[in-house]
């Protein structure tokens, strides 16, 4: 069995991209950073916020 504690608060963190339509890695570690100094105790990535479904082909 696992004993994992997220703690009281998890935010579900939007993905940034650049003009071109990539991760903004800079601005992603930045928006994290903000996060976490900000009393976020994890953070879920990978489309939580719909970003996928919102991206323009």
């Amino acid at each position: 069995m696992c004993n994992l504690h997220f703690g009281p608060l998890i935010t579900a963190s939007v993905t940034p991209f650049d003009e071109y339509g990539q991760v903004d890695i800079k601005q992603f570690e930045k928006l994290l950073a903000h996060l976490l100094e900000h009393q976020s105790t994890a953070i879920v990535v990978t489309g939580t916020t719909g970003d996928v479904s919102n991206r323009q082909q």
